[in-house]
């Protein structure tokens, strides 16, 4: 096992945050999905209201333009938030069927968002998803039938996907190939403990931190195989994001505490790839 610093807290009071992302300006975002709405953290842990959107917003990501995605489950929507256009609608369906829980986003090398669904609670069988949207607002379907997927991850080298499935308690993996397509479904870990992986993040020497709930941060290495387990103050870790001057500072959202924490790391964070503007 990998010795790791302890988690330190850098800000409370928070309800059931769940995804978090910084700005250009050091800002962190925090979607609190059970108050829906988004608070600002400044670099020195004081906290404020940035917007109430109503829902239960969940995933948070911003572009290079300052544009911040929003997943609401609540609403079953994807959002588009500008500072000059407000809110808006990006996408609700794929082919007239309605999005049940969209959960995590990340951008694709190719421009577009991908992001999970995480499918009906409690449903027979596996109904999950993972879609991608444009600025334009086109869905397309990349994957079914999947297990309460959550977070998702992109290798650095942009030839595989990583999901987050928290019923099957696994993360699976999937070959990316040129035209943004998902290919070769494979277990990448299962995991025998815990009550489900939840939001995921590599550094860039692809180790994989991976939030589990009731167990803490597991880092994986590029093989699958489990180096480090890092316990957190309680049992619902949620959004991670990497900050810091060097980005090699993990932030990590707790939901039941209601608390960011963050720790160091020996690794720097891996770079988000370009927002689709840049494409």
């Amino acid at each position: 096992m990998v010795a790791m610093s302890s988690p330190e807290l850098f800000t409370t009071d928070l309800i059931t945050p769940h995804g978090i992302v910084f700005d250009d300006d050091e800002i962190l975002y925090v979607a609190e999905i059970s108050k829906g709405r988004i608070q600002q953290i400044r670099p020195d842990g004081k906290s404020s209201l940035y917007m109430n959107v109503g829902g239960k917003p969940s995933g948070l990501i911003i572009d290079d333009s300052s544009d911040m995605f929003l997943a609401d489950s609540g609403r079953h929507n994807l959002l588009l938030i500008s500072p000059e256009e407000g809110i808006e609608v990006l996408a609700h369906q794929s082919k007239g069927k309605r999005f049940v829980g969209p959960q995590c986003m990340y951008f694709a090398p190719t421009g577009e968002l991908f992001f999970t669904d995480a499918g009906h609670s409690g449903a027979a069988g596996l109904s999950g998803s993972i879609y991608s949207v444009d600025l334009n607002g086109d869905v397309a379907l990349l994957a079914g039938e999947l297990g309460a997927p959550v977070g998702l991850a992109i290798s650095e080298d942009a030839g595989n996907l990583f999901v987050a499935e928290g019923s099957t308690n696994s993360i699976v993996s999937f070959a990316l190939n040129d035209e943004g397509e998902l290919e070769n479904k494979e277990t990448f870990l299962q995991f025998e403990d815990g009550r489900g992986p939840s939001y995921m993040i590599f550094d860039t020497e692809g180790i994989l931190y991976v939030g589990r709930r009731g167990i803490g941060i597991t880092l994986v290495d590029p093989d699958g195989k489990i180096i480090a387990e890092i316990p957190l103050p309680g049992p619902e870790p949620r959004g991670m994001t990497f900050g810091g001057l060097e980005f090699d500072e993990l932030y990590i959202a707790e939901a039941q505490t209601g608390a960011i924490y963050r720790m160091p790391t020996q690794n720097p964070g891996q770079r988000p790839f370009v927002g689709p503007r840049s494409i």
